[in-house]
C-alpha cells in the first residue's frame, strides 16, 4: 500500500486503494460509503477535538482552549447539518448553532457572541471586551441585562459534546434522511481536500 494519509484519529486512506478505508484500530477496510463517511467525520471531530475539550475541563486555567474547541464546533457542524459551505454567511450559520444548543439566547445576543466570542479568538486569540469566562458562573451560555456575555467552559463543552453525539445518532437513522443528504452533499463537496490522489 502506497500514498498513506490520515484522515481522522484511526482511519487512514491510501492512493491506490480509492473506493475503501483503513481503520487502524479495528484492522480492517471499510468501503467508502456514506455510512463510512459520518464514521470517519465522528471520528475526526471527536478524536482530533471534542475528546481533548472534555479532557481539558478538569484542568486549571484551560478555559479558552476548551472554548476555541467547543466555539470552532459550532459553524463547522451547521455546515454539515445545512449541506452547504458558510463562505461569506459564517455569522448566519454561527447564529443558527448557538440559538440550536441555547434556545434562550436571541438572535441579537448570539451575533453579540459571534462578534466578541467567535471572532475574538480566532481573529485576536482571545476574547473581546464584556465577556466573562469561569468554571464558577451557573450557566453554560447566557448573557446578561447588560449585555456582558457570561460563559461556563466546562458546561459549555459539555453541551457542544451532548449535540454532537445527538447529530451523529440522526445522521446514523434512516428516518433522517434530510440530514443524510445534506451531510453527504458537503462532504463529496469537501472529499478532494480528505483523500490521496492515486499515483500516476
Amino acid at each position: 500500500m502506497t500514498g498513506e494519509r490520515a484522515i481522522s484519529l484511526h482511519f487512514k486512506v491510501y492512493s491506490d486503494e480509492p473506493n475503501k478505508v483503513w481503520h487502524a484500530e479495528q484492522q480492517r477496510w471499510h468501503a467508502y460509503d456514506l455510512d463510512t463517511k459520518i464514521a470517519i467525520y465522528a471520528d475526526r471531530v471527536r478524536g482530533w477535538f471534542l475528546d481533548f475539550g472534555r479532557r481539558f475541563t478538569s484542568e486549571h486555567n484551560c478555559g479558552f482552549v476548551v472554548l476555541m474547541i467547543g466555539v470552532s464546533y459550532l459553524e463547522g457542524n451547521q455546515q454539515f447539518r445545512d449541506g452547504e459551505s458558510s463562505n461569506k454567511k459564517s455569522k448566519v450559520a454561527f447564529r443558527k448553532a448557538i440559538r440550536r444548543l441555547f434556545p434562550s439566547i436571541s438572535e441579537e445576543n448570539a451575533d453579540l457572541v459571534y462578534q466578541a466570542v467567535r471572532n475574538g479568538l480566532f481573529h485576536d486569540a482571545m476574547t473581546k471586551a464584556g465577556v466573562g469566562i469561569g468554571p464558577e458562573l451557573p450557566a453554560a451560555l447566557d448573557v446578561d441585562a447588560d449585555g456582558k456575555i457570561l460563559l461556563n467552559p466546562d458546561l459549555f463543552i459539555a453541551a457542544v459534546v451532548a449535540d454532537f453525539d445527538q447529530y451523529i445518532l440522526e445522521l446514523n437513522s434512516s428516518e433522517r434522511a434530510d440530514l443524510r443528504v445534506n451531510f453527504e452533499r458537503l462532504w463529496d463537496e469537501r472529499a478532494p481536500s480528505y483523500w490521496v490522489e492515486p499515483e500516476t
